[in-house]
């Protein structure tokens, strides 16, 4: 089948899904006014949709799913397909039924910028760079500044080691919070920026974002980064509409990746590099999809994965993303690679077989629904605090990952509420004078 048709096919999907959510919201779900959610779904479809259509309907040929059968990749390709419009139905409906206005108040309103506001930005970020200071400290041998002095093979390691045992590199719940202040003061004075007329200093950005740098790409793990730049570039287009600073902050994301891809690769050609990121983006991402549900027997040890207090419970955890890494890559980079790329209906396929399939759109669109609904209320207590914190918790929602993730929501509560908590008390510390 024709390659350009095919892709053609996932644009027109694409459109058709905006296009639903639009006909019953009778809101944007995409681009200026956009919904919460629009960017962690963009993304994710963009790095899925491509793949999947190429993999399932045009039979692409790709290292990764050579051992995968036709007719298997045609089914996990109607079950996404399937997956995508049992989602949009579904948020659709409650997105209209809850009627988050919040947010959307925050698209029409200029903000005059105070001298408290400053202030807290100021005490959240002093907080941010003694977070950085310390997660350096405590991992000890820092990957990034093991890649920039040139030890490529000691970073790698250094990497799959933190992956392995995040917590052996953590304070319990202190890391966390320090991690997301670290990305919430630049989306605080970035919403600042885009939201009045006070001119925001280059300086002050520049050095409010090379925090972020810092403490996202500590392991060198380049996705991080890499969203979070993106959204930074959406969230300017939802709020003014002006899509050259989008697509000028796309490009240097690009530019950026490519960067990553150089330290990491050494002296590669520059179409190797574009090859290479290609083939990691639109067939690496959806791997995972194909190769869980081809390998993976549906077992209910896969249920305890992300589950609150499986550990106390002495519970045993198993991860189908783990497990499938042998059934993809060879055996000199499995030591190096934790878990493979995926979409939420892998994980559901492992736990509930067929079953999870169909009704996992379903749960994954009232949970996230939820969480709209709540964080929306919080943007109500004090927009200029929590507006920020509402992108935070919703920008990078795992579509392209886990399915415990909204199952359980345990990683969101607990990060919602320490996060809303130490907001609080930063409001009440910012407003005692020295």
């Amino acid at each position: 089948m024709n390659y350009t048709l095919v892709l053609f096919c996932a644009l027109f999907t694409f459109f058709l899904l905006n296009a639903i959510y639009a006909l019953i919201t009778r809101r944007n779900f995409l681009g200026y006014k956009s919904s919460p959610i629009s960017f962690p779904f963009l993304f994710s479809s963009f790095l899925m949709l491509p793949g999947v259509y190429l993999i399932s309907f045009a039979d692409y040929p790709s290292w990764r799913i050579d051992s995968i059968g036709h007719n298997l990749k045609l089914v996990v390709g109607i079950w996404y397909v399937i997956s995508l419009f049992l989602f949009f139905f579904v948020i659709s409906f409650l997105q209209l039924l809850l009627n988050n206005r919040e947010v959307y108040k925050s698209y029409e309103v200029k903000v005059d910028v105070s001298d408290s506001m400053l202030r807290f930005f100021y005490l959240v970020f002093t907080i941010s760079v003694i977070g950085v200071i310390l997660k350096y400290y405590l991992m000890g041998n820092v990957p990034l500044l093991m890649l920039l002095a040139g030890d490529l093979k000691g970073a790698a390691l250094a990497r799959a080691e933190y992956q392995l045992n995040p917590s052996s590199y953590k304070l319990p719940f202190l890391s966390d919070i320090f991690t997301f202040l670290s990305g919430y003061q630049f989306l605080y004075l970035w919403l600042l920026r885009i939201r009045s007329n006070y001119k925001i200093p280059n300086v002050l950005l520049a050095l409010s974002f090379f925090i972020v740098i810092l403490s996202f790409t500590a392991d060198i793990q380049k996705g991080p980064i890499v969203v979070f730049s993106l959204f930074c570039a959406y969230l300017s287009y939802s709020y003014t509409g002006r899509k050259s600073l989008f697509i000028k902050l796309s490009l240097s994301s690009l530019m950026l990746i490519f960067l990553m891809y150089y330290l990491v690769y050494g002296k590669l050609d520059l179409i190797v590099i574009a090859n290479q990121i290609i083939d990691r983006a639109f067939l690496g991402q959806p791997q995972g999809l194909y190769h869980i549900i081809n390998s993976i027997t549906p077992d209910s040890k896969y249920i305890f994965s992300g589950m609150p207090f499986s550990s106390r419970f002495g519970l045993d955890v198993f991860y189908a993303d783990q497990e499938i890494v042998s059934k993809i890559y060879p055996k000199y980079l499995q030591s190096h690679i934790v878990n493979s790329n995926s979409y939420f209906l892998a994980e559901a396929w492992s736990m509930f077989g067929g079953w999870g399939l169909l009704l996992s759109p379903i749960i994954v669109a009232i949970v996230v629904s939820m969480y709209m609904y709540v964080l929306d209320k919080a943007v109500k207590f004090n927009a200029i605090v929590f507006l920020p914190y509402l992108f935070y918790m919703l920008y990078n929602l795992p579509f392209h990952t886990s399915f415990s993730y909204f199952l359980y929501s345990r990683h969101f509560i607990q990060s919602a509420i320490l996060s809303f908590i130490t907001l609080v008390f930063i409001i009440k510390l910012s407003k005692i004078k020295f």
